[in-house]
Parts: structure tokens; sequence; C-alpha cells
């Protein structure tokens, strides 16, 4: 079962055949705030796997209390055809070979409901200073606009040199930075440039 994607976060459900058997294998990525940090982070270090390695720890570190980190893993995600976006999300198994009624999973499953809240649930994954500056002391690159508090990229493969966020679908603008021709009693305000928070 495939929940499509949202901005609320989604999971991937199925049954995979390894080595030692069926498991059922549950894949969840974070809700759109965490996803796009975690991308636009990445673009800014176009491809580094040092940058890699230092946000698979940082999710790996965000994981709820109670949940069985030993059993979650932190995975990269296929992309489709824009395949120098990177996303991550967390991956478990469940060993099914001993379970008789579809019933035992859910029960099984209920130690990582709380991991499971907080990506489906944007409330939980709420990014917000503390997380950027977390990831700023682990030497990574995070830039942010200073009016829309949006992470940015000089990265993006569209706009190469250009600050934007990943939620500008109609280019490198920001909501909050209106401009308007004051000279023009008809001209109308149109989304300005992003201002660089300096950190």
């Amino acid at each position: 079962m495939e929940l499509p994607p949202h901005d609320d976060g989604y999971s991937l459900r199925r049954l995979v055949r390894t080595d030692t058997g069926m498991v059922f294998r549950e894949t969840i990525v974070p809700d759109s705030d965490v996803r796009d940090l975690i991308s636009t982070v990445l673009l800014n270090h176009q491809g580094s796997s040092r940058a890699e390695s230092a946000v698979e720890d940082f999710l790996l570190e965000t994981i709820p209390p109670g949940v069985p980190q030993d059993q979650v893993q932190v995975v990269r995600l296929p992309t489709g055809d824009d395949a120098q976006i990177v996303q991550f999300g967390y991956q478990y198994d469940i060993d099914v070979r001993h379970l008789q009624q579809w019933d035992e999973l859910g029960v099984v499953l209920e130690a990582f409901l709380p991991l499971i809240r907080e990506c489906l649930d944007s409330s939980g994954t709420e990014v917000t200073a503390r997380t950027f500056a977390d990831l700023r002391t682990r030497g990574l690159r995070v830039v942010q606009c200073e009016r829309c508090e949006q992470p940015l990229t000089d990265g993006h493969p569209d706009w190469k040199g250009v600050w934007v966020s990943l939620g500008d679908l109609g280019g490198p603008s920001c909501e909050r930075s209106m401009l308007r021709d004051t000279q023009d009693i008809y001209s109308i305000m149109v989304p300005g440039p992003h201002s660089i928070m300096q950190s």
C-alpha cells in the first residue's frame, strides 16, 4: 500500500522477499518542510558524500524516544527524473514469517508509531531555528531568507547561481518581498528576490 506524496509526509508499505524470507518493509518520508530543508542543504553541497553522511546522522538523531533505533535506517529515496534533488527517508523491516494474522503486524508496528506520527504530521516535524542551527553545527551550508525564512540554495538545477527555495515554482521570488514601481500609479506589486539571512 502506498500513500501518495503530500505536505504532511507519506509512506510506502510493501512485502519484500529477502535472503532470510519475507519481510514487511515500510519507508517513511518526512513532511515537505523537512524534505525541502534537507534537499536544499544537499544542493548547496552538490553531491558531497560528507554532507549526505551529516544529514543521515541528523535524521537518525531525531528519531523519537521509544522507537527501536537499531531497527531503523535512513535511506536515500529515488527522485524520478530530477536526480539532482536528493531526498532521504526512514526505513525498517518486520519479519513476518512467524505472524499468523494481519492484526499481529499492527501490534508489532506500535513501536514505530511515534516515528510515523512525527513524519506524517507536519505539526510534529516543524522546522525550527534550532533545526537550522543543528545542521549548521554539522558543518552544513544552511541558508535562509530573512523575510520568508525559507531554506535557500543557489545550486538548483534550473536556477544555477540564483537564490531560490524548492517551493518557488514560479521562479526565485519571495512572497514577503513585494516590489512596485512607485513612479507608476498603475503598476502592480510583484514578488521580489529573497534576502539572505546572515547567520
